[in-house]
């Protein structure tokens, strides 16, 4: 097979399709050789459509609400693009200041590499917030949201995601909440609930140690029920302002305290840091009561509770 799969290599034009099917199939057989060539020249393809320009990288151009979508405004967004689940493909072009978008049809998923690059890369550079989940769209190649400066909130849950690589988050310099969370769904949420969102759910099990580089602004970080094994102690080192930062339900928790050096580039700040159980979402609650998700105050210190709660134990 991986004779076959060498021949087909060289013989063929490259295509970033063909070759992400390769290199899988060269993992899956453990022919690391040939992996981390093609690892390579997938790279190498990813960047070449990277340079390429995108047909609405600028803040809309025009275009009246695409097919298959409803354009509305709220609290937070004042031109909000929402693409239900039926949708079968990326919208090629935004409304002029679009700045809420959501893409959340499981069709998504199923296009190929480049339509998905593409499709991200048609994402207006003024949306603040993207909201990804239950697309199951499986990967996020490096710098395909390096266009969107503006972007605050990231959420990519229920995309089926299983590493997040070097790169993925390039030029997200002002972004401010990141989700990659698994599936937090129970039984209790109901049977049918549970097995919807089972099925889309993030198994990430590897974090390049480049994956948050430059998420200087970052508070909120959600890497919850995934199924990673390592963290390098580089990883968070960009993210001075990060409040809050969830690994729960993670092989690699079980080996972590907060003393480990892993976490002091984010100490100075990080108030909630659970790693043995979920403590809540304290600050987000206050910036949807706020309607301030989407700007750029800043505070230092925790949440304030109201009086007569007690005080948590500290994690040792």
């Amino acid at each position: 097979m991986l004779g076959l799969l060498r021949l087909a290599l060289a013989a063929s034009t490259p295509d970033l399709d063909a070759v992400t099917a390769q290199l899988q199939q060269a993992v899956q057989a453990e022919d690391f050789q040939l992996a981390a060539k093609l690892k390579t020249e997938r790279d190498a393809l990813q960047a070449k459509l990277a340079r390429e320009p995108a047909a609405a990288a600028s803040a809309g151009g025009g275009a009246e609400c695409p097919k298959g979508c409803k354009c509305s405004q709220s609290d937070d967004c004042a031109h909000a693009v929402i693409c239900g689940r039926k949708m079968k493909k990326f919208p090629a072009a935004y409304p002029d200041g679009t700045d809420c978008v959501f893409l959340q049809s499981p069709g998504l998923g199923k296009q190929s590499v480049e339509a998905k690059q593409k499709g991200l890369q048609a994402v207006p550079a003024s949306t603040k917030r993207l909201d990804m989940a239950e697309s199951g769209i499986g990967q996020l190649g490096s710098g395909w949201l390096s266009h969107l400066s503006e972007l605050r909130v990231l959420n990519l849950e229920f995309t089926k995601l299983q590493e997040l690589e070097a790169g993925a988050f390039q030029g997200l310099s002002k972004l401010k909440v990141l989700w990659v969370t698994g599936n937090h769904y129970t039984l209790e949420d109901g049977a049918a609930a549970f097995k919807r969102m089972d099925a889309s759910k993030n198994m990430i099990t590897t974090v390049d140690k480049d994956a948050f580089a430059g998420l200087h602004n970052l508070q909120v970080l959600l890497m919850h029920h995934n199924n990673i094994t390592e963290l390098d102690d580089t990883t968070f080192r960009d993210l001075g302002k990060l409040k809050v930062l969830k690994i729960v339900d993670n092989p690699v928790a079980k080996t972590l305290k907060k003393s480990s050096p892993v976490f002091d580039p984010i100490r100075k700040y990080c108030y909630q840091l659970d790693i043995k159980r979920d403590s809540g979402d304290e600050l987000e609650d206050l910036w949807e009561k706020t309607k301030t998700y989407l700007n750029d105050d800043w505070f230092e210190g925790p949440v304030k509770k109201k009086k007569g709660k007690g005080k948590a134990k500290k994690e040792l």
